[in-house]
């Protein structure tokens, strides 16, 4: 009998692909498409960057977007995440309609130019090779919020091989508990089997829940003060992408096995 390996679970945005630069050309499109006035400046994108760790759905790209209008020289990395979300109690009304139009705008695009619309998503440094890493003695997984195909086609431009029988999107669950149990059933493991790779520490907290292992990457959408806290509860992190011989995933990815 084949010995049981473990599994290695890839959120996708913030850890192998980039999409901030993508998610800000639509998200100023839709914004502007409602009555509002913002220009695809470096201004806003910078803005619009320093927030996305605040960031779980794209319905809430909205708040995003009205407090950088409301205040040219806001700074979301001093603003409080309980702030944020006090902020988007107020947008309620307005965020199905943006997160609608968000999605119009990028489906637009993807039909003029699918190419055009992958340029704009990169994948982050050595994120191939990492992957590549986790699947030596690992199966691996993709556990995201965005929807399946775009995650297909994002892989198959980052030159990353994952089935798409591995990959749990958006189409299954939104909730990534739900996507990691299903992963364990999949995968034929317990769920303390299952290496959760992220860049939030929500999610992992989440996943901790279940039994699932946690490890923060520092190149993804969390704030210092947001790692902080990950250290805190005894998560661990690795820095870079490239440094693989000593990383803390592949210490990780040994054990889960067992």
């Amino acid at each position: 009998m084949a010995a049981k390996k473990g599994v290695v679970a890839f959120d996708f945005d913030g850890v192998i692909g980039d999409s901030v630069f993508e998610c800000f050309v639509q998200s100023v499109k839709a914004f502007n498409d409602l009555g509002g006035k913002e220009k695809q400046d470096r201004r806003t994108e910078r803005a619009f960057r320093e927030a996305r760790p605040l960031i779980t759905k794209a319905e809430h790209f909205f708040t995003v977007m009205r407090l950088i209008q409301e205040n040219p020289k806001i700074k979301f990395g001093k603003m409080s995440q309980a702030n944020f979300d006090a902020a988007l109690k107020a947008d309620a009304n307005n965020l199905g309609q943006f997160s609608k139009r968000f999605y119009e705008r990028r489906e637009e695009m993807k039909q003029v130019s699918r190419a055009e619309w992958i340029k704009l998503q990169k994948s982050f440094p050595k994120a191939a090779k990492l992957v590549a890493a986790a699947q030596k003695g690992n199966q691996v997984f993709i556990a995201t919020t965005k929807d399946k195909k775009s995650v297909a086609e994002l892989l198959a431009a980052y030159r990353i091989r994952i089935p798409e029988s591995h990959i749990l999107a958006k189409e299954f669950s939104k909730d990534k508990k739900d996507q990691l149990r299903e992963i364990a059933r999949i995968a034929g493991v317990e769920p303390r089997q299952i290496v959760l790779v992220e860049d939030a520490v929500k999610q992992i907290r989440d996943a901790r829940q279940i039994g699932v292992k946690g490890l923060l990457v520092k190149w993804g959408y969390s704030t210092k003060g947001q790692r902080k806290t990950a250290r805190k509860e005894g998560v661990p992190q690795i820095r870079k992408a490239g440094i693989l011989g000593r990383s803390k995933l592949k210490r990780i990815a040994r054990r889960v096995g067992k």
